[in-house]
């Protein structure tokens, strides 16, 4: 998960909303497709949900230190 933090609040956002996107389609393959193995679909959907339990803080802490960043410009750390 260092790659998450390395990465800029827009591409975090998209990782996540790429995660939501596809816990969706595993869900609707498992649903409507008879033939989808239903240990496969608990399997991925358990991966991306344990990813995204680590990828959710590290965008809500960049988020915060971003909107830190910009309270103030002389970039000490003290917040207000």
């Amino acid at each position: 998960m260092r790659v998450m933090r390395r990465l800029r609040l827009r591409a975090q956002f998209m990782v996540l909303c790429g995660l939501g996107l596809s816990i969706g389609f595993i869900f609707l393959a498992l649903v409507e497709l008879s033939g989808f193995s239903v240990p496969l679909g608990t399997l991925l959907i358990s991966i991306v949900f344990v990813a995204s339990l680590f990828a959710v803080p590290i965008f809500l802490r960049s988020l915060d230190q971003e909107e830190t960043d910009e309270d103030l410009p002389d970039g000490s750390m003290h917040k207000l």
